[in-house]
């Protein structure tokens, strides 16, 4: 009987989910993929199949379909097509905003005009790249399908300071607190630049709760980027603990955190749970990749280090059968009301 609520909910939950992931691919059939059919015949090399399955398959989807229908679950109203519209686009940029960084594909003063462009005048501005061009007309898009642009630039130029502090995570020695803040501060303005397109008003109570909980799924895309930021020599809460244990810890004691925050919004309690129901299900998978991560430490002397495993042992498989019934049973065990992860 404890868990019988979150385990009535699952068919729903998954249908919702199901659904939105279906119409929102088919949104991106009708707006996306028609932007990219001349790209072959302009392309300079900026833009590759990779680069097109991550705007498409990841970002320019997981954005509206996951976090947009999130935000549209907590108000209780459905996303306007100019909220798709926007989210869709800002997914888009993020796709190709995370190479400029991650890759250092732009110089410094190339990254200054783009921060110029985008707080200023994008139509005026002259790049010298496809991808820059691109990132560029997603984002006039964006601003066509929004009521106000003063939050979004607020955010975006969060956004861009904290990719550059993310930069100390390859260049310097931090500590673990050091490593934490600025995790969680990237994620926490990367949700809220996201939210920022969307119509209903933010609350100081909604944004506090929003940056908690970008700052948690930053933790949670770090625990499964670990192979790829290990390799990269990136500092990340994952790559640097001795003890997947402690990092669990601190996981469940932000996730517990920011879903009590949920209860501090104006939202009625009916729409927090649909929204806590709906994000759990991703958050919740977290979970299955530290348990395999603790397995690998078990095997190395109860010390966890990155370096002396192999690739297909850090990566945690979540469309695997198992992993799929591992995540369920957590989400099953969450309680969204007393946090009580089990």
């Amino acid at each position: 009987m404890k868990y019988l609520s979150n385990t009535i909910h699952i068919p729903a939950t998954f249908c919702k989910l199901w659904f939105s992931v279906k119409k929102q691919k088919s949104f991106i059939t009708d707006t996306l993929i028609k932007d990219f059919d001349t790209i072959n015949s302009t392309n300079d090399g900026s833009i590759n199949n990779d680069d097109l399955k991550k705007i498409t398959d990841y970002y320019g989807l997981g954005v509206p379909a996951i976090l947009g229908e999130s935000f549209a679950l907590l108000r209780g109203h459905k996303l306007s097509l100019k909220e798709r519209t926007a989210s869709t686009y800002i997914g888009a940029m993020t796709g190709l905003g995370d190479d400029f960084f991650d890759l250092k594909d732009l110089s410094d003063d190339d990254l200054k005009l783009l921060l110029h462009a985008l707080l200023n005048n994008p139509e005026e501005v002259k790049v010298k790249r496809l991808s820059e061009n691109l990132f560029l007309q997603f984002y006039i898009k964006v601003l066509a399908n929004i009521e106000t642009q003063n939050q979004l630039k607020k955010y975006i130029y969060e956004v861009f300071k904290a990719q550059i502090m993310s930069l100390k995570q390859v260049s310097e020695n931090l500590s673990n607190n050091e490593i934490l803040e600025i995790t969680r501060h990237k994620g926490g303005v990367s949700l809220l630049l996201y939210r920022s397109i969307f119509s209903h008003e933010l609350s100081d109570e909604e944004s506090k709760m929003l940056y908690n909980l970008g700052g948690l799924m930053q933790i949670s895309n770090d625990i499964f980027d670990v192979y790829k930021d290990s390799q990269k020599g990136i500092k990340t809460l994952t790559t640097t603990t001795t003890d997947i244990g402690k990092l669990r810890n601190t996981f469940r004691s932000i996730m517990d955190e920011t879903f009590n925050m949920t209860y501090n919004t104006k939202y009625s309690h009916k729409n927090i749970k649909k929204f806590l129901r709906f994000i759990s299900m991703g958050i919740c998978r977290t979970y299955v990749c530290l348990d395999q991560l603790e397995k690998l430490q078990k095997t190395n002397s109860h010390i966890f280090e990155p370096s002396k495993y192999q690739r297909k042992e850090l990566i945690c498989d979540m469309e695997k059968p198992k992993n799929m019934i591992k995540s369920i049973s957590y989400y099953v065990k969450y309680d969204l009301k007393k946090n009580n992860l089990q």
